[in-house]
């Protein structure tokens, strides 16, 4: 059902499949039973079997729900079990205003008029041309202001019958049809559930969609009843074969859903309307609603192709994509074969992929962009149809670098970041559990790779467990914590470096507890300390995000835990070392932005920004910045000579539990209480 076929072709096509499924009936009945006179079929039912079935395809066949069915005139009815079901309004009303009125604001599947309602005695050999009533004044108005709605002529009201002249008369006039007032209610629901089938094919033909199914067959020995089942119903894409290289096909069409991305509620919630937009152009035609396109931009691995993907699978329209590279290859003749492609088969959905390969800002080049130029011409939509949009997906790592003509086209702009603490804990779960039976991981390790990944991008995080998977299969052992902490630091930091001495280890665990200490002493406690060797440094302290503040005091805090690190190694005799080299990059950028951006410093230097090239230059700023970092480093060596305890208990746990690192819980065992005179 659906494509392009005439009515004789699909009689055609019925017929044959009456037959067939027919013949194939009659051949099971003798299977079971014979076909003697005691065996006849006596009755064959034709059913359908909608388990499985996507609710879209369930209501093509239930017919359309909360609509509004306008009568101009006065006819009793009562509402018929299916319409109720369906929550479709009949209503009655006499009234010109109230009626265009319904027709203008209200979901209407169809009208109907009563042509001679205001005319007084009626007679059979009335001529419709030459009546002049308020039916026809409303017939004719509707017919004007809304040719799309399908009117239908009330027949044998206040006993005047239309003859054939008459009707044909009508008929030309835009009627669709007639209704006999006698068995309004019969020939309502007949009509309501004509309309639906006329609506469901036009839908079809318009997404360029035919609706696929097959067939089964049951035989009831007891009754002799035969059944004939229409089973497995599928929306497939009728694609000519010359585009079948730019559209996506069903089959390859993403299997995924909003659950499997993590987007803010404005995103969901603007896509969502797109996507109705999209399934129901008419509609929103009416409000004046015709949108473009969404321009998503961020990081590499947020998520912009993903949304794409979920874009194509939730929204059930055509779906092309093409990367921006094709199109700059391709030339300008590209971009508009894309757009045709994507305009025959529209309502539909157009993704473009790294846009900034052809959006470039055309101020950074004198050369014309004669690509860019036919995107923004196609953008602009002269030759669309309102009734069949194409909407544009695009995404681009580099929004400042898009042409400001370019992102006029779009509706929305979307940026793509990565996520908050409860959006990465819930994808992590929900990783995890596709797989469940591969992982025994305990929400205390959860909770410190939540801590742990934070400001990376999702895909990443799906990375990491792909990763742990691999590792569980070839190992043949269920993944544990120690195995996915493990595999987490490899993806992040590399691979472990084994040259180290017990030596280098234990200044790095000096070092390290230098941190955890420091931060611990100021009421806030790290959520992981390493002792492990990756990359470029030998190991790290991953601080938490409570306690998080802007204040002049929280800052010098920082720049203390910072140099934790260095004061510990000058406790414990260790000397200057390279460790603190990042340290030291951070201590030293804290303080820069408390005296040159914060204003934290008004009497010393003033309240005016100080410019990075002007630090440079300025020697009482770069005098003052080193001051904050001796006295917080002065700072870090009190505390940690005030608790040599806690950090030798911190040193030995790292040094003797044989993982060679220490989660927040075993952070706050190893530490105890400290002492802050």
């Amino acid at each position: 059902m659906g494509g392009s076929a005439d009515a004789r072709n699909a009689s055609k096509a019925a017929g044959k499949l009456i037959s067939k499924e027919m013949y194939e009936l009659l051949k099971l009945a003798e299977e079971e039973q014979g076909l003697d006179e005691s065996g006849i079929v006596r009755r064959i039912e034709w059913r359908c079997d909608f388990e499985d079935t996507a609710e879209e395809i369930r209501d093509f066949y239930f017919g359309e729900k909360n609509c509004v069915i306008p009568v101009f005139g006065t006819v009793e009815h009562a509402p018929t079990e299916k319409m109720k079901n369906n929550n479709v309004n009949v209503r009655n009303i006499a009234d010109i205003r109230g009626f265009m009125e319904i027709i203008r604001k209200e979901n209407v599947l169809f009208a109907v008029v009563d042509y001679i309602h205001g005319l007084e005695n009626a007679e059979n050999e009335l001529d419709v041309e030459d009546v002049r009533t308020i039916g026809r004044d409303v017939f004719l108005r509707l017919r004007e202001e809304d040719k799309e709605v399908p009117v239908y002529i009330l027949d044998g009201i206040r006993g005047h019958y239309y003859t054939e002249k008459e009707k044909n008369a009508l008929m030309k006039k835009g009627a669709a049809g007639f209704i006999e007032s006698k068995r309004f209610g019969k020939q309502l629901e007949r009509t309501y559930m004509d309309v639906c089938c006329r609506v469901v094919m036009e839908t079809l033909t318009e997404r360029h969609q035919v609706l696929t199914y097959g067939t089964k067959r049951e035989f009831d020995t007891k009754a002799n009843v035969g059944s004939i089942i229409f089973c497995d119903f599928k929306l497939e894409t009728a694609v000519e074969s010359e585009d079948k290289s730019a559209m996506l096909s069903d089959d390859l069409r993403p299997n995924k859903s909003w659950n499997d991305i993590f987007v803010s509620k404005d995103l969901k919630r603007e896509l969502e309307f797109f996507i109705q937009y999209l399934r129901k152009p008419k509609e929103y035609k009416k409000a004046g609603v015709k949108p473009k396109g969404v321009l998503l931009y961020g990081p590499p691995g947020t998520g912009k192709t993903l949304l794409a993907k979920v874009a194509a699978a939730e929204s059930g329209v055509n779906f092309l994509s093409v990367s921006a590279s094709e199109l700059f290859n391709g030339g300008p003749e590209k971009v508009q074969d894309e757009f045709r492609i994507a305009r025959k088969y529209a309502p539909a959905i157009l993704f473009i992929d790294e846009i900034e390969a052809i959006g470039t800002k055309r101020e950074y080049s004198a050369v014309p962009n004669p690509i860019l130029n036919a995107l923004l011409v196609e953008m602009d939509g002269f030759i669309s149809r309102d009734d069949k949009p194409v909407f544009v997906m695009a995404a681009t790592n580099y929004i400042e670098k898009i042409d400001f003509a370019l992102i006029r086209r779009f509706d929305r702009l979307f940026e793509m970041g990565t996520l908050d603490e409860k959006e990465r804990k819930l994808q992590l779960e929900r990783l995890i559990k596709k797989q469940s039976d591969r992982f025994d991981i305990s929400d205390e390790m959860v909770k410190s790779i939540v801590d742990r990944s934070r400001g990376l991008a999702p895909a990443k995080l799906e990375k990491v467990v792909e990763a742990a998977l691999r590792e569980g299969i070839r190992s043949g052992q269920v993944i544990k914590d120690d195995l996915f902490d493990e595999i987490f630091e490899r993806c992040i930091l590399g691979e472990e470096r084994v040259d180290r001495s017990p030596g280098e280890r234990a200044r790095t665990a000096y070092h390290e507890a230098g941190h955890v200490l420091i931060e611990l002493y100021y009421g806030r406690t790290p959520t992981y300390m390493s002792i492990v060797a990756r990359g470029n440094h030998g190991g790290y302290t991953q601080f938490g995000t409570e306690g998080w503040d802007s204040t002049q005091k929280y800052y010098l805090e920082r720049i203390s835990a910072a140099l934790g690190g260095r004061a510990a190694e000058m406790v414990y005799k260790y000397g200057l070392t390279s460790g603190a080299a990042s340290d030291l990059d951070s201590a030293k950028e804290i303080a820069a932005n408390m005296v040159c951006k914060f204003g934290m410093y008004e009497e010393e230097i003033g309240l005016a920004v100080i410019e990075a090239e002007e630090l440079k230059y300025n020697q009482k700023a770069k005098e003052l910045i080193n001051r904050i970092l001796s006295e917080q480093l002065e700072e870090a060596i009190n505390i940690i000579e005030a608790n040599k305890d806690a950090m030798e208990r911190l040193v030995k746990a790292v040094m003797e539990n044989g993982k060679k690192y220490l989660t927040k819980k075993e952070i706050l065992e190893a530490a105890g209480g400290l002492n802050r005179k």
